[in-house]
């Protein structure tokens, strides 16, 4: 098992003033381990429910997925508990979250319907003076320091637009 945390406002960027939701993760197929200790143990679809704190920020067990047998994720769904905005409304976001042994935090390991990272959104536009670890194909990045004020006579500010074919 490894630790994820995170926050709602990673899922629904709305405040949670006056809202209540949990969170549930359901791991895609059953599935076994293949290596180490665990090698060769079930590994249910059983979901883990989880009901954020006040602030919005949850932390969950959840079933290490780099170490399976067959490709796995969890399917991640939040269910809106109160009256006032559709209790019992459940969203399902077509996002697949993939657990290391090392845990992590939501926003970082959430990817999109096809396994990348960030989405399936291709033009978003990487803003930094170092270059995207694993850019996807028409992924843009400006060769800038990010922030309001880049200091004009840094000489990685580039102001350069690259995009990756």
């Amino acid at each position: 098992m490894a630790v994820v945390t995170g926050s709602i406002l990673d899922l629904t960027a709305q405040s949670m003033a006056n809202r209540e939701v949990e969170i549930i993760f359901q791991l895609n197929a059953l599935n076994t381990y293949s290596v180490g200790s665990s090698a060769g143990r079930v590994i249910p679809t059983e979901p883990a429910v989880v009901k954020p704190a006040s602030d919005g920020s949850f932390t969950v067990n959840l079933a290490v997925t780099d170490s399976m047998v067959n490709v796995g994720w969890y399917n991640v769904q939040v269910r809106w508990l109160s009256k006032q905005h559709g209790s019992g409304l459940i969203d399902f976001p077509d996002w697949r979250l993939q657990v290391p042994s090392a845990g992590g935090n939501f926003g970082e390991l959430v990817t999109g319907p096809d396994g990348t990272a960030g989405g399936s959104n291709g033009r978003i536009v990487w803003v930094s003076q170092t270059a995207p670890e694993n850019p996807r194909k028409f992924m843009l990045w400006l060769e800038q320091e990010p922030g309001a004020n880049p200091d004009p006579y840094d000489a990685r500010n580039t102001g350069l637009l690259k995009e990756w074919q």
